[in-house]
């Protein structure tokens, strides 16, 4: 409450500044901060039952887009590790449905091949293709044979990039727990010091590939790591999400 409300007085005050400096003209930087501004009014979670229509919306619709991974790894047909975490549908075309994860979930070294198997929300089972290993974007694509009776439904893109301070909700499998949420804030968005988005949202390795989603429910970015002195989400942005969905022929 209080770190909303040092946010709120930082750019009130800052606006006032701003437009008493500007009667004449209004400059690129009162325009960016007043709308940086009127989305924090306009998303935040400030009432009750804001608050149960989020959690109902997110619970019983958007998690549905969720998965998690289990990914066997073999060296001389035996089983040397095995890896977990999350995916989100972001494309159902003809047969087959289609998953956005990390890349760690699915690298392979010489001598090693994977199976991947996913989970989805009524816990079906479903055997995964690796359609994109794209290490320099830490960021992978799998895919499944889409279910004619309860189809996953894919996630819906955000329109707008995040704010910092914007609130966000991360679904995954962080503490092994199917469609576990948590929740938190944007620290820091992708600048000239960062490529990445950090956060104060908790996580752990098995949160890797949850997706991070605002608080209309849309993608923002998917979790790629995590921060080990706070163990937060460490994610990659949109925009960097849309330039290998635009690369991908589903």
């Amino acid at each position: 409450m209080m770190k909303k409300l040092l946010l709120f007085l930082t750019l009130a005050s800052s606006l006032f500044m701003l437009a008493g400096c500007e009667f004449n003209e209004v400059s690129q930087e009162y325009r960016d901060l007043r709308h940086a501004y009127d989305r924090m009014i306009e998303d935040e979670i400030v009432s009750t039952q804001n608050l149960a229509d989020f959690i109902n919306h997110a619970t019983l619709e958007t998690s549905l887009s969720n998965v998690k991974i289990t990914v066997a790894v073999y060296e001389n047909n035996t089983i040397i590790e095995t890896r977990y975490g999350a995916g989100v549908v972001f494309a159902s075309v003809g047969a087959h449905a289609h998953i956005l994860t990390t890349y760690g979930l699915l690298e392979v070294t010489e001598g090693t091949n994977i199976l991947v198997k996913v989970h989805d929300y009524l816990n079906r089972e479903h055997m995964a293709s690796v359609r994109v290993r794209a290490e320099e974007d830490q960021m992978g694509i799998i895919r499944i044979i889409r279910p004619l009776v309860n189809p996953l439904p894919v996630v819906t893109m955000a329109l707008q990039l995040p704010f910092a301070g914007e609130q966000v909700l991360l679904i995954g499998f962080q503490n092994q727990v199917i469609n576990a949420m948590s929740m938190g804030r944007i620290l820091a968005l992708p600048d000239d010091t960062q490529d990445l988005i950090t956060t104060n949202v908790p996580t752990d390795i098995y949160g890797m590939g949850g997706m991070l989603v605002n608080t209309s429910h849309e993608l923002v970015g998917i979790q790629i790591g995590v921060d080990p002195s706070t163990q937060t989400v460490i994610a990659q942005p949109l925009e960097r999400i849309l330039a290998l969905l635009e690369q991908y022929d589903a």
